[in-house]
Parts: C-alpha cells; structure tokens; sequence
C-alpha cells in the first residue's frame, strides 16, 4: 500500500526513518528543475546587462560616426565657398 504525503509526514514525525526516504525522493526530482530554472534567472540580469553594453557601444560608435560626418561635411561646404 502507497501512502500519501500526509501519512508519510505523519509517521516521520513519529519517528519512522523509513517514511521520510519516499518523500525525499518524490520531492528531489522536482529540485532539479528548480536549479535549473533558477540559473537561468541568474543568467538572465548578467545577459541584458551584456545586451545593453554591446548597444549602447553601437549606438555610440554609430553617433560618433555621424558627427564625424558632419563635421566634414561643414568643412566640405567651408571649402568650396
């Protein structure tokens, strides 16, 4: 006869050692998933922060290419006057 969660807490409390193994089992298979899961929510800060360090140095180099652009285009305009 398979004993639900509620009888095995109840013997354990008991002092039957026997009865916390089923529990410890049923209940670690779902700890795996759990860690994997939570290092994924650990990933995921260190990954955007890595997203928006790439963009913004983009977004940088691409603004300062602009400007520079726009310098060279008053001095071409400075020139031909």
């Amino acid at each position: 006869m398979e004993l639900n969660d509620a009888q095995l807490i109840q013997r354990t409390l008991q002092g039957d050692q026997e009865a916390f193994g089923p529990l410890v089992k049923k209940y670690q298979k779902g700890n795996k998933w759990h860690r994997r899961f939570r290092a994924l929510l650990l990933l995921l800060p260190l990954t955007v922060m890595c997203f928006m360090s790439e963009l913004l140095a983009w977004v940088c180099s691409v603004s300062g290419l602009m400007n520079l652009l726009s310098v060279e285009e008053k001095n071409s305009e400075e020139l031909s006057c």
